[in-house]
């Protein structure tokens, strides 16, 4: 893992850098987000080996195309894009080599299993529960509650629309109030968060 440096510079002007050809915004780039692009990762292929290999894949390209990159969204959604393609692109790759072993009578390694985290009982209810939903509610709640991309930034990185509600009715939620009327008229409750089995 990259060793992480107080580089004061944003984002932004950390990939005009890189779009420069300085090299020493990259590394303030990845020591910025290398942790919770593997976690995220990690969390959704279920091996912290590929995620390393994904989120380093995904710097790589980063700097490989760095003179296309626009200044124009959070440079935290781009790489959560980038290391999610690169990783359904070897998830899908590993697929297609499993499928031709198995016809040809062979099996391949396996990557290894993720690290364990410490024995807490809460949070091993928690990532059960995570790893229970369906895989695109999984990256959408990981993307927004444990990496605080916004709703508009997720869209970006999953590649779908954006959400549905309008911001001024965002400002008029009371977070603080579970039963904020708002808030429960424009997010899903617990219980709508459960894929039912055609969704599975």
């Amino acid at each position: 893992m990259p060793s992480e440096r107080s580089d004061q510079r944003s984002d932004a002007v950390l990939l005009a850098g890189v779009a420069a050809d300085d090299a020493s915004a990259l590394d303030a780039l990845i020591a910025r987000h290398w942790s919770p692009l593997t976690v995220f990762i990690a969390r959704m292929t279920g091996s912290v080996e590929a995620a390393e290999d994904a989120v380093q894949e995904a710097f790589c390209r980063l700097w490989e195309r760095r003179r296309f990159w626009k200044g124009e969204g959070s440079v935290s959604g781009l790489l959560f894009r980038l290391a999610r393609n690169v990783a359904i692109s070897e998830h899908r790759h590993l697929d297609a080599e499993a499928r031709a072993a198995w016809a040809a009578g062979e099996s391949l390694p396996r990557h290894a299993e993720p690290a364990e985290l410490p024995n807490d009982v809460l949070r091993a209810s928690l990532e059960r529960a995570i790893a229970a939903l369906p895989p695109r509610r999984r990256e959408v709640f990981l993307l927004r509650a444990v990496h605080d991309l916004s709703y508009k930034e997720i869209a970006g990185v999953l590649d779908s629309y954006k959400m549905a509600i309008p911001p001024y009715y965002l400002d008029l939620i009371n977070w603080d109030d579970p039963e904020d009327p708002i808030r429960l008229q424009a997010l899903a409750a617990p219980a709508e968060l459960v894929a039912a089995p055609e969704e599975r």
